[in-house]
């Protein structure tokens, strides 16, 4: 049996949240008000039955249409700032117009989760503030990445006050991602890694999940931040293999995941959505050559072989089914929208 980190166990209870967005879309709250933030903590989330706990928990509130249970059982089982981000990424604009003011003060919430999460350094933790000296609390650049793109997609929905508290946390999180890169241009994640690599680091993976973030916030003029993406995308076209595809360890085979990161981030890096300017003809090269390896990949239906790059603290490897296939999909996604 592979082993499955905590961190990720709270994934156990995804299958039920679509049921919960499309039921919470359309019906009125049962107690006529919006879900109320969870504010995290300063100690460590408890690890003992968490993931029976969140999806069992969660089941029944689904179960029972109880929209406060859902959020209990939410805010006391999974304060996770990823999937908190992911949330805020996948919530559109639900009609009708009472639907909308009840998401639009669900984003608030979350968005304001996120933004009392924030450390002293301006990077996100996974699960709680802190001194920066353990893994749930310590500031993870794909992490803050993840978190900048959030607050960018709901800013422009959200009240003025929250508004210009997202500004300042954007300003503060790239501060802290400048701070991270890497001489080389790479930024090193949390929770990823790669068994070939003599560090057990992941680089690879990390600066594909910076790039999209810096993307979405250049056009804040943040000092910094386009020459810091310029040097990611050299790093990453520089770390593709001679067989198109990419890896978290240098000169180790391509995978599907470590590919699909590599070229959504590159595709994303595109000006405008569209071809890289004329000038670099290294970044069009790498995305022909890359997409060309993914598709290849995905026809052999090799989508359905997880590589492990998972790494949780005390050296647990995993794999994660869903990662080539969720990966594949941002990657062919963000390249179809090129011009």
């Amino acid at each position: 049996m592979r082993p499955v980190p905590i961190l990720f166990a709270a994934l156990l209870a995804l299958p039920v949240l679509p049921a919960a967005v499309a039921w919470g879309a359309d019906a009125p709250a049962p107690n006529g008000r919006p879900p109320a933030a969870r504010r995290p903590t300063t100690k460590p989330h408890p690890v003992v039955g968490f993931a029976n706990d969140a999806a069992d928990a969660v089941e029944a509130a689904v179960a029972a249409k109880d929209e406060g249970k859902l959020v209990a059982a939410a805010a006391a089982t999974t304060p996770d700032a990823w999937n908190v981000v992911d949330t805020l990424l996948a919530r559109g604009r639900p009609e009708p117009a009472v639907a909308f003011a009840r998401a639009y003060a669900g984003l608030d919430a979350a968005a304001g989760w996120l933004l009392d999460l924030q450390n002293r350094d301006g990077g996100l933790p996974t699960f709680c503030r802190g001194w920066g000296k353990l893994p749930f609390d310590r500031s993870s650049p794909d992490i803050t990445a993840h978190a900048m793109r959030a607050w960018t997609e709901v800013r422009g929905d959200l009240p003025v006050a929250t508004q210009a508290r997202i500004d300042r946390a954007i300003t503060r999180a790239a501060s802290f991602l400048l701070r991270a890169q890497r001489r080389d241009g790479a930024w090193v994640p949390l929770w990823f890694g790669h068994q070939r690599d003599p560090a057990d680091e992941n680089s690879l993976y990390g600066t594909a999940r910076v790039v999209p973030a810096l993307c979405a916030v250049e056009s804040l003029k943040i000092v910094g931040v386009r020459e810091a993406r310029e040097r990611a995308v050299a790093w990453l076209i520089a770390r593709q293999n001679s067989d198109g595809g990419w890896s978290g360890a240098a000169g180790a085979a391509s995978s599907l995941e470590e590919t699909g990161v590599a070229l959504e981030a590159l595709a994303t890096a595109c000006p405008g959505g569209g071809e890289p300017p004329a000038s670099s003809a290294a970044q069009r090269s790498a995305l022909g050559r890359g997409a060309t390896w993914l598709c290849e990949q995905v026809e052999h239906a090799r989508w359905q072989e997880p590589a492990p790059i998972g790494f949780y603290f005390a050296k647990l490897w995993y794999f994660e089914k869903l990662y080539p296939l969720i990966f594949a999909t941002g990657a062919l996604t963000q390249l179809s929208r090129l011009r």
